[in-house]
């Protein structure tokens, strides 16, 4: 009896350390860490999204084109993530013109980001390329 009670204390021991570092399920903690790895765009421009607790910041890891000099930069500036079926809101910060605009992003699917960009409304899908 002693041992059944020692298996289940030390499962549940486990799944409240789970909760406890990732966050519960659908919070915005949880889903940060879901939107974190390297995204494709349409135009084959890879970003790494990264989170610290409910914040993301993106930067580029490679890019279509041979200017290397984009490597590194800054995209996603400061994004504030939303639990689960709303949309994250941030600033996007356009490569090489580096004009700032608002930016949505929302998880659709385990490997499809939807993300919408403000003034003109125009949406994307990113593919999951490497999750973290």
């Amino acid at each position: 009896m002693s041992f059944i009670f020692l298996i289940l204390a030390f499962s549940m021991s486990a799944v409240g350390v789970i909760f406890f570092y990732r966050g519960l399920p659908g919070s915005a903690r949880d889903i940060g860490w879901k939107m974190s790895g390297v995204w494709s765009n349409p135009s084959n421009l890879h970003v790494l999204l990264h989170n610290n607790g409910s914040m993301l910041r993106g930067h580029i890891v490679s890019t279509g084109k041979s200017a290397d000099e984009a490597n590194g930069t800054l995209v996603i500036k400061e994004l504030e993530v939303k639990p689960l079926w709303r949309w994250s809101e941030g600033t996007y910060v356009v490569p090489g013109s580096k004009e700032e605009q608002a930016v949505r992003l929302r998880l659709k699917g385990s490997r499809t980001l939807s993300v919408m960009f403000l003034p003109e409304n125009k949406t994307e899908e990113w593919k999951l390329i490497d999750p973290m």
